[in-house]
């Protein structure tokens, strides 16, 4: 791609060449029209040869913000406060599947799930652990919610560390992932449980051939 630029003789300056590739292989990744492990292997490649120290940070932030979601990798880690004050890290919940949601009590959707949400936890409660990131700025709405409906999953408080929502990519509410028990990550995004998670749960489980402690 690089001696495509050269010979065609339009840029000749080396920074401004490889500035065009980066920013045409980030876009091309989002594209439909370009195989997803070409881009990744161009950008890995073009990471490892520059000699342009700024190309190979912004190589590697690329590569590194379009895989960090992606099936079988890890979340980004957090630790955050629950409802009750104490400390919940990511890491903490390994060995049992993760159905992580990120919600606010502004968007209805939101609301309108945990009722979806609360069959499936007491079901699979013993193999999955379900956790509400709440981005609300004042959190006495859900505290109501969990009172008056017994919800019994983990809520978590995420007004001191915005940056999540952003490392998790969210732009809209809610939006849900299935993390395995070894940390990475099976569904990403994951069904809603209104659009048929319970279903791909179960096969999940019996891919993995683990036991539905309540069938």
């Amino acid at each position: 791609m690089l001696n495509t630029i050269y010979r065609a003789g339009a840029v000749e300056n080396d920074t401004i060449v490889e500035y065009i590739v980066l920013k045409g292989l980030y876009d091309g990744y989002f594209s439909s029209e370009f195989k997803e492990s070409a881009i990744l292997e161009m950008l890995d490649t073009l990471r490892n040869t520059t000699g342009i120290k700024e190309h190979r940070l912004t190589a590697e932030n690329i590569l590194t913000k379009v895989t960090r979601l992606k099936t079988g990798n890890k979340p980004p880690g957090f630790t955050l406060p629950a409802f009750d004050s104490t400390l919940v890290s990511l890491d903490d919940l390994k060995g049992k599947f993760v159905y992580l949601n990120f919600c606010t009590s502004l968007s209805f959707p939101c609301l309108s799930q945990f009722n979806l949400i609360k069959p499936i936890y007491e079901k699979y409660r013993e193999v999955l652990h379900v956790v509400t990131v709440s981005v609300d700025e004042d959190n006495s709405r859900f505290m109501n919610l969990i009172r008056t409906n017994g919800y019994t999953w983990i809520f978590l408080d995420a007004r001191d560390q915005p940056d999540i929502i952003n490392l998790y990519d969210i732009h809209a509410f809610p939006t849900y992932f299935l993390i395995g028990p070894d940390g990475r990550l099976v569904l990403s995004p994951a069904p809603e449980p209104g659009a048929d998670f319970e279903r791909y749960f179960s096969d999940v489980l019996r891919s993995r051939n683990v036991l539905n402690p309540h069938p």
